[in-house]
This record gives structure tokens, C-alpha cells and sequence, in this order.
């Protein structure tokens, strides 16, 4: 592996954990009461995708973790869920290019909470499409799968794609991580980097692993 990031899926993490314990995912909400279970009714209206989204009204584990963050709102009007945020300076907050129609503000409203901004994009959107804010981006994550559940099939188009972004990062924004989310394996993941990723989110292939430290570093290279 040339040098990359492996970023744990850790919204997998949780529901492995929490799910051991027999907890329902009303009684994790209820845990947390900052903004409990209203606010997480609320949040989950809006939803994108339904299945991550619980982990950015933990605000009890964003205070505690060590390591910075890397909130992924997966969420129709990402801005308002942005303004309810407690960040960090260090943590890196991506909202869905399809799912705001104000993605300059979104933007905005993350680097102004002293964070580093990120854009997703989904397999079908068309990379050029960030030509126009890629400058002001600390992060791009591409999509390798449709959003929603663990465990898919990486989709192989996803190589071009990220050469596509790095072509375009090289003379925009050469500093731009490039993060690549699903499918990712012990198999894919050398020719992730090749292509220009430097960030790959691993889900299912490390927590379904008999050794997980092992696995990781598999993945690293």
C-alpha cells in the first residue's frame, strides 16, 4: 500500500458493539441526553441514507474520542444538521454533493466550526461536477458503492473516477485527500492507491475478520 489511511468503519463498530449487548437503537439515542431521542427523531426525517446516521448525536463519544473525526451526513439539508454539531478542530465533516442544494453554505458552515470540509459523491455523479468547489475542499470521498448497507460489491468504474478527481486535484487543489468508501478489500486496495486515493474507509472487511489487527494491516499493505 503506498502510504495510506485505512478509516474504520465506525458506525459498524458501534452497532457490533451495541448489538452484543441486546441495546435497541431508541436506547443508544437515550444514552446521550444532550440532544436525545427528539433530536434523533427529528435527524432521522431528513435522512439520506438511515443506517450511519445515529452516530452524529453521540456527542458523548465525539468529546471522549481521541482522534479526530470524520462525520459523514448522510442527510437532506445537511446545513441544518451542521449548525446542531459540536466540532473539533481536526475533524473532517462530509456532506452529500446530491443532497443539498446549497453546497457552498454547507461548506461554509464547516470550515466556520473550525473543521476541514468534505464532499460524497455517489457511483452515478459525474466527477467534474466538483470542479467548481474542489479548491475550497479538504476532502473528496467517492463513493465505490451505493450508499446504504455494509458489505456490498466494490464497483470497478470507481478506479476511474478517482483518477479523474486526482487529475483534477493535481492542478485545483494538489493537498486534497481523496477517500474511497465500499467494497474496499486486501484485493482492490493497492490499485485504490495507485489510482490516487490516499483514504480508504474499511467496513465489513475488517469487522468480519477472525483477526482484526491483522486484516488491517493486510489492507495497509
Amino acid at each position: 500500500v503506498i502510504g495510506g489511511t485505512i478509516e474504520l468503519g465506525f458506525a459498524q463498530y458501534l452497532l457490533k458493539q451495541y448489538n452484543h449487548a441486546n441495546f435497541e437503537l431508541h436506547d443508544l439515542f437515550s444514552r446521550f441526553d444532550r440532544f436525545g431521542q427528539g433530536f434523533a427523531q427529528k435527524f432521522l426525517r431528513g435522512l439520506y441514507t438511515i443506517l450511519w446516521s445515529f452516530l452524529f448525536i453521540i456527542p458523548g463519544i465525539v468529546k471522549s474520542y481521541a482522534y479526530a473525526m470524520t462525520p459523514f451526513i448522510m442527510a437532506e439539508n445537511p446545513e441544518s444538521i451542521i449548525e446542531r454539531l459540536e466540532l473539533r478542530q481536526g475533524d473532517i465533516v462530509a456532506v452529500h454533493y446530491e443532497a443539498t442544494a446549497h453546497l457552498e453554505r454547507a461548506i461554509t458552515l464547516i470550515k466556520e466550526k473550525g473543521a476541514r470540509a468534505a464532499v460524497a459523491i455517489n457511483p452515478a455523479t459525474p466527477v467534474e461536477l466538483l470542479s467548481e468547489v474542489v479548491s475550497k475542499l479538504d476532502m473528496v470521498l467517492v463513493m465505490s458503492v451505493e450508499p446504504g448497507f455494509g458489505g456490498q460489491k466494490f464497483i470497478p468504474e470507481s478506479l476511474d473516477r478517482i483518477r479523474e478527481l486526482r487529475t483534477m486535484a493535481e492542478e485545483l487543489n494538489p493537498e486534497l485527500l481523496i477517500e474511497v468508501d465500499g467494497g474496499i478489500s486486501s484485493e482492490n486496495a493497492h490499485l485504490l492507491y495507485e489510482a490516487g486515493a490516499n483514504v480508504l474507509v474499511a467496513g465489513s472487511a475488517v469487522y468480519k475478520a477472525a483477526d482484526i489487527p491483522a486484516r488491517i494491516a493486510e489492507l495497509r499493505g
